[in-house]
Formats: C-alpha cells, structure tokens, sequence
C-alpha cells in the first residue's frame, strides 16, 4: 500500500467519524456569520425600539428582569451597536442548564421579549456551534473536532490531486456520469475549493476551545498577559454599589467609548467586568477590559488591547479570523460560503460511503474465473484455408456433444505454449458436435497464432465453455453482417443462424486479394447470391466497400453487426451514427487492437469486496498487476478488443484505451477494461 492510498484510507475514515459534526458545523457556522444581523431580523419587533436622548438606569433595568425571575442572576447584559436596538440580559441559574435571554428596552424599561434559549434560534444554534449545547464536554468534542478538520485540510490535496496531466480533469463535476459520481465529483472539487478555510477553520478552533490551556504552555516561552480573575469576599455590612456607579468609575478610565458588555463574573456582582470598545486598534472584536469591584467601584484589574504582547494578540485574533470579520464583510459572505460548502463536503462524503456499501452488497458482475469447468477437446481436423488463415475443427475428447453456443460466440483455446487466445465459433450453432474456429497467422504474433498453426490432427488441447460478447439480435427486422478479414468467422455462424430461422439478413465481405478471402465457397453456398458482396481491394468489381451508402440503403430498423480491422469498424459505426442510427442497433467485435500505450501515471486500484489496494506502475497494465496479486480475472486477448475481462468500476474515472466498450459506456465510466485501459484519477476503485 503507497503512502497516498495511506492518506486516502485516514482520510475518509476521519471524515467519516466527524461526519454528521461537521455537517452540523458547516451549518451553524453558516448561520452565526451574519448572528447580529438575523437576530435583528428574526425578533425584529422585540430587539427595535424607539431611541430617546439616554437609556435610563441600568441597575433600574436588572431590578425589572431579576422580580421576573427571581430564581435566575444575570451573567451579562449585552449592549447593542446601535441606538435603535434594546439590551440584551443572560441570565443563569447556579448548576442548572436554565439560561434565558432577556430584551429590555434600554429607553422605558419595559420587558420586550422574555425566553429560553431554545426559543432565541441565533443563540441557540451559536450554543449548538460552540459547545453541541453539552457544556465543557461539548466544547471538547468540538475541540477535537477541529483537529480532525484540520487533518482532513492538510490530507485533501494529496487526496484529491489528479496528475499534472489531469489537472483540469479534478475541477471538473462529472454530472453526466450519474449521481454517484457527480456527487463524487462536488465532494472532491468542493474540498479543493475551500481547502484554505478548512485550514483556517481547523487550526483556530481548536485554539479558541483551548485557549486558556494554550496561554498557559505559550507563557512559558513567550510574554503572555493573563486576563485579571479577581475576587472580592462577600461582606454582610457593605451593599453592593447601583451598576451605573461602577460603570462611571469604569468611564473615568475609557471615557465615551461604546460599552460591548457588562459581566457579573460567579453572577453575586462582588466583580463586574466591563468591555468597552477600544479606540486604539482596528483589530476585529479588540476591546478594553476592566475589572471593578462591587461594593466600592475600585478596578481591579485590567486587560487592555492597546498593551498587549504579540503572543496575547495572535491568540485574540483567533477568533476573528475563524468567524471571517478580520478581513471585513466580504470574509464573513466568503465564510458562510465556506460554511455552506463544509456542510455539502460532509454530507457528500458520509453518502459516498452509504452508497460504496450499498454498491459492495451487489452481486458481483461476474463469478470468480473458475479453471475446473475447462473442457477436453480433440483436434479433429486441422488445415489451411489459405496462406494465412488456418481452420481448426474441435470435438469432445470423449466423443460426446459440446456445450451449446450461441451465433457470435468464442471459446478460449488454451494452447500448447501457455497461452490462452480466444477464437469465435464459425460452425452451425444447431450443431453440437464440433466447433470450428480458423486462426489468422500474424506477422507480429506475441506467441498465439504460431502456436495454433502448429497444431495438428489429433492434438489434444483444453478450451473454456463458449461465451458471448457479440450476441445477435435474432428477430430484427433485418441484419446487415459486415465482415474484413478474419472477422468472417462470426458472421458465418451468425448466416447459419439466421438462415435457419429464415430471417432476412445481407453479408459484405471485404478482403485485400480474393486469394485472402477465408470461407468464400461456404459463403456461397449459405448466402443467396443477391444478399453477398465481396469487396477486395485489388478488384474493381464490385469494387471497395462504401459504409455509408450501405448503411443508407439498408431497410428501417436493421442492426448492423461488424468485425474486423479497426479501420473498416470505426468507418462503419460512424457511417451508423452519422445516419442517426441508434447505438443498440450496432453490434462490433474486433481482432486485433492498436497498439496499447502503458507510458503513462502510475495509478492505484482499490478493490472494494476484498479492501485491497493495489499499485499499478507506468509501464504495467491493471490487469497484469491484479493477475500478480491472485485476483481471478478472465481474459484473453489483452489488446482491449475481445471484452472479456470488462470491470465494474465503483469510483474514479477510467482512461478508456479499449475498442470493445461503446461511446456511451465510456462515457459512462462504469466498466472498463484493465487490460488495456487507464486512471485518469489516482485511485480506481473496482467490483473485485
């Protein structure tokens, strides 16, 4: 296993844990950008009010929310920015979860809006954000959390990178390739997107979580300034001192600047805590902070911004850089984007992996390679039907019928040499008991046809039950068979076919000399003589094979059905599709490939029933490595024409180098053909 496919397993396994947190993140992230703004909004009728020239007194304003409830003490009243908007009071209650908030008109004193938390939906969802509104066991969560973030950021890249020669392949959203990968798709680009957010969002939130802990290691090395933490004994002979003396006392110090809050830290209001805005740095949410005492107005501490070491203020900042305000409103639109976007990440991800264990409790698309059920066969008949071209005749080494097979179909000859080729059936499909294949000596043969030309009358070889990949369509209106070359072999079986179910079909037949052509007298003796052309290239009469005027003249919903050359087949299919012709009305089979290309990126190969990972390297083919790693796989022509070793793909996108599959199946980029055939992603993950 590479590093990378490391990376890729961690990666989606911490994903996948905080899956639904960061889902729940992404959202109330999203929400509190803009808190302020939708709080007004949402109780607009409670939080606007009419301003008048002062507020009246505050200590007036806690007596009125404290007799309506007496049971709680207020923790902190919040000021508004802006004059037209009422105070904000929480209020608590000792070792209890009972938290309200209470919207006082500053200007008459007349309770405006009077509940619970659940009932103020932008505190709720920023208690949710904060703390999963669990208290310190939340805010821990939520801490840990965020490094799982952070390592899912850091790992995204590797995860996510194409190739150099991909590169705009992995900004692409596949949304023609189906639900699965489409989604896919988003989850991937949608990560790269906002994979600097993510950075941001989970190096800072686990600072804000800890920062107290932090401040304490920092101090250590750096200066670190601890924010004053007072405490004043209670005195039974003192009373407390009306709040608005102990906000003018804290005045004589900041003089008008705005108040952002008042704190009434233990809520006894021995020590009252007042944040007054700071006129001396433009650093979002920086504040002045002085600590008086309740009984005679006297400070007791400070925490100023404008005094603070480089360690306090990297740690102040962190906040803001997290909710996005230090970089102004176009941070805060840009973060609820992020926000947005996190919550898709996550929600695409935790699918993908429903959807991956959906797909692994399919049936396979196909059984295991199974060599047991190989049958024993006799070379009957063995002889040369020209120069090139060398007819076989098999038959049951016991004297017995052969399995039966369908026009089109092939059998794997397993030759003397180790090799195993695959040859189509040429014989009458209503008889069982032989089958006849012909086998073209190649001048660039990898060992195959040398190996069946020297077999002789009697020899003894094994070959797999027939299947098939070129199937006929029996009843079509019509069939026009199209055959180069060798490519005759299946259409021979396909005219007895379709002869013997008397139903109309046309055979072309296109050869380079007459001498070359393989099977002409059976040809003419199985095909009426109006339904056979021969077309051979040193022949003018009838002269070459035009694929367009052929398939024009050709009757309404006729299928064609042609092998051979590479050349003759694309010229046909194209003729068909140029035509309108419709993909399942046409059938090809080819012989022999173009040369395959492995030069290439190394790729990896996740096999999702047994959880391997397997590396393909530039100059290997998948299916020589899956074959290496003891995965049964069928195969037989290695070149990508024969489609026997077609692969469900689950995940990734296929470099598609066959000529077996259809433009629409590439397209598709479900199935591909590990013998020949590509990543344009790094992983592939397959039905295997």
């Amino acid at each position: 296993m590479t590093t990378r496919s490391v990376l890729v397993t961690c990666h989606r396994w911490v994903g996948l844990t905080f899956g639904v947190l960061l889902f729940l993140q992404g959202l109330t992230g999203a929400s509190i950008a803009f808190r302020d703004e939708l709080n007004r909004v949402i109780h607009h009728g409670s939080m606007v009010v009419e301003p008048r020239d002062a507020y009246l007194p505050v200590q007036a304003l806690i007596e009125t929310v404290l007799r309506a409830h007496p049971e709680l003490y207020v923790e902190r009243i919040e000021y508004p920015p802006h004059p037209d908007e009422a105070l904000v009071f929480r209020m608590e209650t000792k070792g209890a979860a009972n938290q309200r908030y209470v919207a006082v008109d500053p200007y008459r004193g007349n309770i405006k809006r009077d509940a619970p938390t659940s009932q103020w939906p932008m505190h709720w969802v920023f208690g949710l954000h904060q703390e999963l509104l669990a208290g310190d066991t939340g805010e821990t969560i939520i801490g840990v959390m965020g490094v799982a973030l952070l390592f899912l950021a850091i790992t995204a890249p590797f995860v996510w990178w194409p190739g150099r020669r991909n590169l705009k392949r992995g900004f692409t959203v596949s949304v023609s390739a189906g639900k699965y990968r489409g989604l896919r798709d988003l989850h991937r680009v949608g990560g790269i997107l906002v994979v600097l957010l993510l950075l941001i969002w989970g190096s800072t939130g686990p600072v804000i979580v800890w920062k107290s802990e932090i401040q304490s290691v920092l101090a250590r090395s750096v200066s670190i300034v601890f924010r004053p933490a007072p405490k004043v004994a209670e005195r039974a002979d003192v009373a407390l001192l009306p709040l608005d003396e102990i906000i003018a006392a804290g005045r004589q110090r900041y003089g008008d600047a705005r108040i952002k809050n008042v704190r009434f830290p233990g809520g006894h209001g021995r020590v009252v805590a007042i944040f007054f805005e700071t006129l001396s740095t433009s650093r979002p949410r920086a504040s002045d902070q002085i600590w008086l005492n309740g009984y005679t107005a006297a400070p007791l501490g400070v925490y100023e911004a404008r005094s603070l070491p480089a360690g306090n203020v990297l740690l102040d900042l962190m906040l803001p850089i997290h909710s996005g305000e230090v970089f102004g409103i176009v941070g805060r639109v840009l973060f609820l984007m992020g926000a947005l976007c996190l919550s898709g990440i996550a929600l695409t991800g935790v699918w993908q992996w429903l959807e991956r264990r959906r797909l692994q409790a399919l049936p396979p698309m196909r059984e295991p390679v199974n060599r047991t059920n190989l049958i024993d066969v006799v070379v009957a008949r063995a002889w040369e039907e020209t120069r090139s071209v060398r007819a076989l005749e098999l038959r049951a080494a016991d004297g017995g019928e052969l399995p039966p097979f369908e026009a089109g179909a092939h059998v794997d000859v397993y030759l003397p040499n180790s090799i195993i080729r695959q040859y189509s059936i040429w014989s009458d499909p209503s008889d069982r008991t032989r089958y006849r294949v012909a086998v073209l000596k190649l001048p660039d043969s990898r060992g195959g046809s040398v190996a069946a030309h020297t077999l002789q009358s009697g020899a003894r070889i094994k070959i797999a039950p027939p299947r098939n990949t070129f199937a006929l369509v029996e009843h079509a209106p019509e069939a026009l068979l199209i055959a180069g070359g060798i490519g005759i072999t299946p259409m021979i079986a396909m005219a007895s076919r379709l002869a013997t179910l008397r139903q109309p079909f046309t055979m072309h037949y296109c050869a380079r000399r007459k001498e070359d052509a393989a099977f002409v007298p059976q040809l003419q003796a199985l095909v009426p003589k109006e339904k056979l052309s021969l077309h051979f290239s040193d022949d003018p009469h009838p002269g070459r094979f035009h694929a367009r005027a052929v398939l024009a003249a050709a009757p309404a919903g006729a299928h064609i059905y042609v092998c051979g050359p590479g050349r003759l087949i694309e010229s046909v299919l194209a003729a068909g599709r140029e035509l309108g012709w419709s993909e399942d009305r046409l059938h090809s089979e080819l012989f022999k490939a173009t040369p395959v290309d492995t030069d290439a990126q190394a790729f990896d190969l996740h096999l999702i029933r047994s959880g391997r990972v397997v590396h393909v390297l530039a100059q290997q083919t998948a299916l020589d490595v899956l074959v290496a790693h003891g995965v049964g796989i069928p195969s037989s022509c290695a070149q990508g024409i024969c489609g026997t070793c077609v692969t469900r793909v689950l995940d990734g996108v296929p470099d598609h180098r066959d000529r077996y599959l259809t433009p629409a199946e590439h397209d598709s980029g479900t199935v591909f053909t590990p013998c020949c055939s590509r990543a344009r992603t790094p992983v592939l993950v397959l039905d295997l």
